[in-house]
């Protein structure tokens, strides 16, 4: 994931705040590969870095790349719910609810090394769970963790998004809007066919629930002004009710 604000100086670049890798799996961390190409420092610049895992075997051919983009940024860190703080901003509070501590050894599922962002704009509230399974969703459930949007774990895979811990994150009134960050043109999403029929299930007992997949309604763009939020799809507009709860198709 990454923040991104628009360079005063360089009208033609964009000063990226923070990044943050997730976890070393590449799915997560793949794209990040352009900004250590000699030509992204015209278009970008990074400010912070902060990652759940610190392991040069664990990221295999990502790890040059990587320490190119801790190298070349103002400030990096390995961080957890104990710290370091996230570079704080005016307008957003920004959380680190997940790995409760710095992860020294990862794990054998690299999914629960996952960091789970909270970012906090005044009355809205988004939630990011990267890969984190069923599992590190009970161990978050005593935590306050009720948000507007939850991008959901695991690219809708049945090993997240247990149901109390979905009706721990639904907002007490409102929409709930949840985004699958899912994929069947290529990659994994197309390997494991993403969202499952589990996920949906439970999913579709929820009211007031919004789905977004990206999938099916390509880039999902959410603009807060703090009290509500605007939504747009780069994909598709209309997707029939039938479609958005079909489950991904799977294709070797």
């Amino acid at each position: 994931m990454a923040v991104l604000r628009r360079n005063t100086q360089k009208i033609n670049t964009l000063n990226i705040d923070a990044v943050f890798i997730t976890h070393p799996h590449d799915d997560h961390y793949g794209g990040f590969s352009y900004l250590c190409r000699s030509q992204a420092g015209q278009d970008f610049t990074i400010e912070n870095i902060y990652y759940s895992v610190f392991d040069s075997k664990t990221y295999g051919k990502f790890w040059p790349c990587m320490e190119t983009m801790i190298r070349e940024s103002n400030f990096s860190s390995q961080i957890s719910a104990r710290g370091p703080p996230v570079v704080p901003d005016k307008e957003i509070d920004l959380k680190i609810l997940y790995p409760f501590k710095k992860v020294i050894k990862s794990s054998p599922d690299k999914n629960d090394d996952s960091i789970v962002l909270s970012l906090q704009h005044q009355k809205i509230r988004f939630l990011f769970t990267g890969d984190a399974s069923k599992s590190v969703e009970r161990e978050l459930l005593a935590q306050g963790i009720r948000s507007n949007v939850l991008k959901l774990g695991h690219h809708g895979s049945r090993t997240a998004s247990n149901e109390d811990f979905l009706k721990a994150v639904k907002p007490l009134s409102g929409d709930f809007h949840v985004v699958v960050s899912s994929n069947d043109k290529d990659g994994k999403g197309k390997r494991y066919g993403h969202p499952h029929k589990e996920t949906l299930a439970t999913l579709e007992r929820f009211e007031n629930l919004q789905l977004y997949r990206t999938d099916l309604h390509g880039t999902v763009l959410m603009v807060s002004d703090g009290s509500s939020i605007s939504i747009s799809t780069l994909g598709k507009k209309d997707v029939s009710r039938a479609a958005l709860w079909k489950p991904g198709k799977k294709t070797k």
